[in-house]
């Protein structure tokens, strides 16, 4: 999720940078700043939507009214 996460952000702020700097004609600090925000939000922003998308419950804890082999 993590790496994911890491390699969507970098992809975008890359995107976005390039597009603010060739078509925009933006200066170049403002390009790395518009990289680092980007790929900061992407990055966040996936592991956000990863954790939340997965499965959170626990099937090692058997269920209360069933008799287990123990008892």
């Amino acid at each position: 999720m993590a790496f994911s996460g890491f390699l969507f952000g970098m992809i975008a702020g890359l995107v976005t940078a390039g597009i603010s700097f060739f078509a925009l004609s933006l200066p170049l600090w403002t390009c790395l700043l518009i990289y680092s925000g980007a790929g900061a939000f992407g990055t966040l922003s996936v592991i956000c939507i990863g954790y939340v998308l997965q499965d959170h419950r626990s099937d090692c804890s058997p269920a209360e009214d069933q008799r287990t082999v123990v008892g």
